[in-house]
């Protein structure tokens, strides 16, 4: 196994789970590349702009889907693998049941954001990949995070991203026309088998044993802030394309999604760096006096020194954008670009909420991501309908450099009363 070639060069368990999930991300991000530069072909930035639109909006929903028992799940079987028969039937099946509700809610409020663009089937569809079948995937990878592999954890991230792949290709060449109205199925295809696939993998490899469904009203309590978190970061990552088309018009969606694509590709890293340290930080955090101040000392160092070093390959790859995607994204190149700051900014607001998260100040993270949500839509309603792609970048940025201020400015003030920080 690939975990026991990395601890015979000497690395721990923190650094070679890393390593895992930042492999099998680095193939979803490319699978997910692949399928960028096919959609974008195919749809062209208006109906890409659409499309990641009115994804962005399922997306930021799909926070709810599970009322947090995927994370909950995360939380105690980490400290104690017993636990898990019981956490997984709570979580998956809470997960499918208030994910087809808030299928419905969602239709009702992307259809008038959508207008033109997708008729209610398309948004259905949609809705349904993105708030049932994704969310399954992701209770399935935090079955695998829990027991630390990270590897099997990736590798299905990596199987919806390969799955959509090809989808978008059997899309290309099988399609009668070339349209966000009949992609949406073959994108609903691809979500639905991936679903299946994942609860497959974890009933053969983790064997969880027969429980009974309970779900108690304080594990309502504690998962809704959980998926509290859940949302409000999906929020500050999705809901920006969905504020794109509704104040800039689905060209500009289109041409931003694609640079924020490159974006995220650049931070990859330590996203997996933060998944990785997930488990230990949340052992951590069952004893506010067993803290770990160095381990926490280290993620932000990586994450502001890489993030650094994203920004400047960020300036050089933005213009390989039109390149790739076609002469309708040829203002991507400075969409990008105006992005620069973004990497550093993101990198550290995501170790910091990792920490808060992990230490039990779920309400305090979730109250710092309002306010970024609030600020996001506030400076989008102004910015974008005046500055174009432009106002998209500029208020992306001002968000991030707003939230990432506040969540370590909180850390900080919190460090003598709480030895993790």
């Amino acid at each position: 196994m690939l975990a026991d070639v990395l601890r015979r060069f000497g690395l721990g368990k923190l650094a070679g789970n890393t390593i895992i999930s930042t492999f099998w991300q680095c193939l979803r991000i490319a699978g997910q590349a692949l399928w960028v530069i096919m959609i974008a072909r195919a749809l062209g930035a208006p109906g890409y702009g659409a499309f990641a639109g009115i994804a962005g909006l399922a997306t930021t929903l799909g926070g709810f889907a599970g009322l947090g028992t995927g994370l909950l799940l995360l939380q105690n079987v980490s400290r104690d693998h017993a636990m898990f028969g019981a956490h997984w039937r709570k979580a998956t099946l809470t997960t499918l049941a208030s994910g087809l509700v808030l299928v419905v809610f969602f239709c009702l409020v992307a259809r008038p954001i959508a207008g033109s663009y997708a008729t209610l089937p398309v948004i259905a569809a949609i809705g349904l990949s993105e708030l049932v079948c994704y969310p399954l995937v992701y209770v399935a990878g935090f079955a695998f995070q829990s027991h630390e592999r990270l590897g099997w954890s990736g590798a299905l991230a990596t199987l919806m991203s390969g799955a959509r792949l090809l989808a978008i290709v059997v899309f290309w060449f099988s399609a009668a026309t070339m349209d966000l109205a009949t992609y949406a199925w073959f994108h609903l295809g691809a979500s639905v088998v991936t679903a299946m696939c994942a609860l497959g993998l974890v009933r053969v490899l983790l064997r969880s044993p027969r429980a009974r469904f309970e779900l108690r009203a304080s594990e309502v309590r504690e998962g809704l802030s959980f998926s509290a978190v859940w949302f409000t970061g999906n929020a500050l990552t999705e809901l920006d394309k969905t504020l794109a088309l509704r104040f800039a018009g689905s060209e500009i969606a289109g041409v931003y999604s694609a640079a924020y694509r490159l974006v995220s590709a650049l931070t990859l890293p330590v996203a997996s760096l933060a998944l990785a340290a997930q488990p230990r930080l949340f052992r951590k955090g069952a004893d506010p006096a067993d803290g770990n101040p160095r381990l926490v000392r280290h993620l932000a160092l990586v994450a502001a020194a890489y993030g650094s070093a994203a920004s400047i390959v960020l300036l050089v790859l933005a213009g390989l954008l039109p390149v790739l995607l076609g002469h309708a994204f040829e203002s991507a190149t400075r969409a990008a670009r105006l992005l620069a700051l973004v990497p550093p900014l993101f990198s550290l607001r995501l170790i910091g909420n990792t920490v808060l998260m992990t230490s039990g100040r779920q309400l305090v993270r979730v109250a710092i991501e309002i306010l970024g949500v609030l600020l996001l839509i506030g400076l989008a309603s102004v910015w974008m309908p005046e500055y174009g792609v432009e106002g998209v970048a500029m208020t992306v940025t001002a968000t991030e450099a707003a939230l990432a201020a506040t969540v370590w400015a909180v850390l900080w003030s919190g460090k003598r009363g709480h030895r993790a920080f």
